[in-house]
């Protein structure tokens, strides 16, 4: 039974853990993109995609998500993300699984250095297909 938080969530206050399996999908576009293989990630996504970025916010389809991913790794030298925490959730009142991920990434754009914690929110529907997802991002103080 849900708890009792006294107020409406948009989306749901009663979650279970989800399947692993999501996660480890997760963990495998976190690394497409630091290899800078996003190409190769486009059976993780549905054909359309509601995506936020800082900053940005679309309903885009698959194509276009994966050439502006790809755009934005191209743009840097190098990338190495590490992981903090993740942990699949399964909403008792969707269909739908979202995985809750946290980490960090060091990145190289034109020789100057630049960390970020970033914090992603995505969620999956019953075909294991990404349906949409949210990224928040703080830079880390040098």
């Amino acid at each position: 039974m849900a708890h009792d938080y006294r107020v409406t969530a948009s989306y749901s206050t009663d979650f279970t853990v989800g399947d692993h399996k999501h996660g480890d999908m997760i963990i495998q576009l976190w690394k497409h993109f630091d290899d800078n293989t996003f190409d190769q990630a486009s059976a993780y996504f549905a054909d359309s995609v509601n995506a936020m970025f800082p900053g940005w916010h679309s309903k885009v389809s698959r194509d276009t998500l994966i050439a502006q991913a790809k755009a934005e790794r191209a743009s840097m030298d190098s990338v190495h993300t590490s992981l903090d925490a993740i942990v699949p959730l399964k909403a008792s009142n969707k269909n739908e699984t979202v995985v809750a991920i946290w980490g960090e990434e060091l990145a190289y754009v034109k020789g100057k250095k630049q960390r970020r914690d970033i914090h992603e929110v995505w969620g999956v529907d019953d075909k294991g297909k990404v349906i949409w997802m949210k990224q928040y991002t703080h830079a880390v103080p040098k």
